[in-house]
């Protein structure tokens, strides 16, 4: 039992991270014409200020689905204490850095405690499930080629299976 949640831990924040990675990717390459359609041209794509969000929501992601599993089982006192100390810090810094590089500031401030949440989740699921935090967050971030593979051959033999079957 505790090796299938191991698994499913590190498959959810496998998925998690580069489904997010992969959608933040495309809104980025196509943030120029969407924001021109969008706004009929009248404001253009803040490209700093759109890559420090999305530097935040691929963080988040990875800490929200760790912050899931652990509200799941009330482990999640941890969590919540370094959100708020680390929101404090993002308030602060926020406001300084506001003052100097404007709304980019703010939101790069937002990425602490967003990565505060994602660490912390880490550390507590990598105790829970038996492995240092380390390796817990270098298996939970890379790509999920093992999942890929085993749902692409389930999908590739479903499709097999079906036109092999005569029709009714």
């Amino acid at each position: 039992r505790h090796d299938r949640i191991k698994t499913l831990v590190l498959n959810l924040c496998q998925i998690n991270v580069w489904t997010a990675a992969i959608g933040i990717s495309v809104l980025m390459i196509i943030s120029g014409p969407l924001f021109a359609i969008w706004t009929r041209g009248k404001v253009a794509v803040d490209i700093p200020l759109l890559m420090a969000l999305s530097g935040a929501s691929v963080i988040s992601v990875y800490g929200e689905g760790l912050a899931s599993f652990l509200q799941s089982i009330n482990r999640i006192w941890s969590i919540a204490l370094a959100h708020s100390g680390a929101m404090i810090v993002a308030i602060i810094a926020g406001t300084i850095a506001t003052g100097i590089y404007g709304t980019v500031g703010m939101a790069a401030a937002l990425i602490i405690p967003e990565l505060a949440v994602a660490i912390a989740g880490a550390v507590v699921t990598s105790h829970l499930v038996s492995i240092s935090p380390a390796s817990f967050m270098i298996t939970s971030l890379k790509w999920p080629t093992e999942i890929i593979y085993k749902e692409g051959r389930k999908l590739f033999q479903f499709i097999l299976k079906r036109l092999r079957r005569p029709p009714p």
